[in-house]
């Protein structure tokens, strides 16, 4: 009976280890994550959010996009001089992707993959592909007006950051659209 239960607590303690390391305990949380990319962007503390409130029209508009239902009312951004920071969300395959966009005069200047949990796709995190969205706009469509490099093995999540890239294209243009921006130089703030 005492080996029984030496075995029982051996088990159980044996399966806690397991499912506590791969629970991810240590790494960064994807808000720690988001934090860490604003920090870097904004060179130390970024300013405090601003919020689009979502119209029906802008709805329509950002589920053509997605491609699915879009429920949020507001979408957080940040802005400095003429730069508008984004962190957008969606599913790759099962799992998220977060991309942290920075926009200027309706192009892209930056596009980081802020976090990507999918076990493929992880490639789309790597500088060779995202910095192919550099300097890109959309059309009257909201299309990418140039063609992005697919990745083999990863073409949902190539699919979700260029729809992502499209969609803070089309936030910049309605917040643009809705509010004038002060005009001032646009600088890249990601070194």
């Amino acid at each position: 009976m005492q080996n029984y239960l030496i075995r029982i607590v051996f088990i159980c303690l044996f399966c806690a280890t397991v499912g506590h390391a791969q629970s991810g305990y240590g790494e960064e949380t994807i808000e720690q994550k988001k934090r860490t990319f604003l920090e870097k962007v904004f060179q130390g503390s970024p300013p405090e959010p601003g919020y689009l409130w979502i119209t029906a029209s802008a709805r329509s508009k950002i589920e053509k996009i997605l491609l699915h239902e879009y429920r949020g009312l507001r979408i957080k951004y940040w802005e400095k001089k003429k730069e508008t920071v984004w962190i957008l969300e969606d599913i790759a395959k099962e799992k998220p992707v977060y991309a942290g966009i920075i926009t200027c005069e309706e192009k892209i200047s930056h596009l980081d993959i802020v976090f990507s949990s999918g076990r493929w796709g992880k490639q789309v995190q790597n500088a060779n592909f995202t910095d192919q969205f550099e300097n890109i706009g959309i059309d009257e469509k909201s299309n990418l007006n140039k063609q992005i490099d697919g990745i083999s093995g990863a073409t949902l999540s190539v699919d979700v950051v260029s729809r992502l890239a499209r969609l803070a294209l089309l936030l910049e243009k309605i917040l643009k659209d809705g509010a004038k921006k002060s005009i001032s130089e646009c600088a890249i703030i990601t070194q």
